[in-house]
């Protein structure tokens, strides 16, 4: 399988708003849990390999990216007890590679969408192109 480059939804369960995710990527998933990313349910997330891009998204709006540095597995029960029992998957992301946006940088979807002609409905949406991720990476430079 090729690397990937997958849009992340997430819920209200995990994070009440854009600045939660920010705050939880830029403290706790790159600083305290190293980049390792625990999951409830990857239902349609399928297996992203390592050095695939993940844009990290919540309501409205892109808030970061990183790239994968273990692809997608089940969690041991050591990482059980130390994330929460509920957590059934992990990946774990290179955390030199965690970008969170800052406020003047966050992109909405509604941007996104428009440049790669794709909606952004349940599941993972994915780029299939480069040309794509040029397009996205532009806008994320010209904020």
């Amino acid at each position: 399988m090729a690397a990937k480059i997958v849009f992340f939804p997430h819920s209200d369960k995990e994070f009440k708003d854009q600045e939660d995710l920010r705050r939880w990527l830029k403290y706790d998933l790159k600083g305290f849990r190293n980049g390792f990313y625990s999951v409830i349910n990857a239902n349609g997330l399928g297996e992203l390999e390592r050095g695939s891009l993940v844009f990290f998204n919540k309501g409205k709006y892109c808030v970061g990216f990183a790239i994968v540095e273990e692809g997608l597995r089940n969690i041991t029960e050591e990482e059980k007890d130390k994330f929460g029992k509920d957590y059934k998957k992990c990946i774990k992301f290179l955390p030199e590679s965690i970008c969170v946006f800052n406020d003047d940088q966050l992109i909405k979807l509604e941007d996104i969408k428009k440049l790669i002609n794709k909606s952004f409905g349940q599941g993972y949406p994915t780029v299939e192109n480069i040309e794509d991720l040029l397009r996205i990476f532009k806008l994320i430079g010209t904020k």
